[in-house]
Formats: structure tokens, sequence, C-alpha cells
């Protein structure tokens, strides 16, 4: 006879907060994301497993992710910014118009640098011998 598993919700019910809690988030989102409820929770669990023998029986501090909402709330200006609504995406993020100003000048030079090499930047060898 086949034993009964337990699922992964409730083996998790025991384990301690700081897992439990990355096991809850994370199968919270992966069923945002579409999954049904068992494989959302065996992602859960692997991803549970795979950080506590990463992270393990070390002393982190964990980021407030402080620099992740400014580059996102950057891209959000970028993606709303139309070329004459500087101000209005100001007021929107909390932000001077300077600092819209600052954000379009710097993805603009990203975009560029990505797509244009500069002079003196290194060649790939084998694209070089073409």
């Amino acid at each position: 006879m086949a034993q009964q598993e337990l699922p992964p919700s409730r083996l998790m019910r025991d384990a301690p907060d700081l897992l439990r809690d990355l096991f809850d988030q994370a199968a919270h989102l992966a069923r945002q994301q579409g999954l049904a409820p068992e494989p959302a929770d065996q992602l859960a669990l692997e991803l549970v497993d795979v950080m506590a023998a990463n992270w393990g029986g070390r002393h982190i501090n964990f980021p407030k992710g402080v620099t992740l909402r400014m580059i996102q709330r950057d891209l959000a200006i970028w993606r709303e910014f139309d070329g004459s609504n500087h101000n209005e995406l100001a007021t929107r993020h909390g932000v001077t118009t300077v600092w819209v100003y600052a954000v379009i000048r710097k993805i603009r030079k990203m975009i560029r640098q990505d797509r244009q090499p500069g002079l003196f930047d290194p060649v790939d060898r084998l694209e070089h011998d073409r």
C-alpha cells in the first residue's frame, strides 16, 4: 500500500518563521502567475530548500530593497514618458522635474551605449576576424 504524502504547506507549518514565510510568499506569487496550488507549493518548497542549503546557518541582514524600488520607479518613468510629460511624471512619482529629466537622460545614454559601442571599446576577436 502506498503511503499518503503530506502536502508541502502542511510540512511547512512547523518550519522556522523565515522559511515558512518564504514558502508562503513564493507559493502565493506562483499562484498569481497561474500555477495550480500543488505545483505552486512544490515550486515554493524547492525554493525554500535551495535557500536553506545556500544560506542556512548564516546571519543575514535582508535588504529592504530601497535601490530596487528606485530602479523600478525610474523604469516606470521611462515607460510612461511621452516626450513632453515631465511635470506630470514628477508629480505622479513624487520626484522633481529635474529628476525626471535626469532619469530620461540616463536611460537614453544606456540604450545608446548598448546599441552603439564606443570607438575605443574592446572588439571581440572573432568578430574582428570575419
